[in-house]
């Protein structure tokens, strides 16, 4: 009996995971981190604390992300 209450949690909390995984998909080339983060909350609807500063550093960057979880 205990070895079925324990398998019936262990497939309950890995369809409850499942259910909030989200796709992240970014592609973009010479971008600010600025924009990535943008981009990153449309897409997953968080949002990120982060410094100004380092936001806006003029560094470019180019990023391939396909199908993140």
């Amino acid at each position: 009996m205990k070895l079925v209450l324990f398998i019936m949690t262990c497939l309950l909390m890995h369809t409850y995971g499942a259910t909030y995984a989200q796709r992240v998909r970014i592609m973009e080339r010479n971008a600010t981190l600025e924009q990535l983060v943008k981009q990153m909350r449309q897409q997953t609807g968080y949002d990120f604390l982060l410094d100004k500063d380092i936001l806006r550093q003029h560094r470019s960057i180019s990023v391939d992300l396909k199908m993140l979880t």
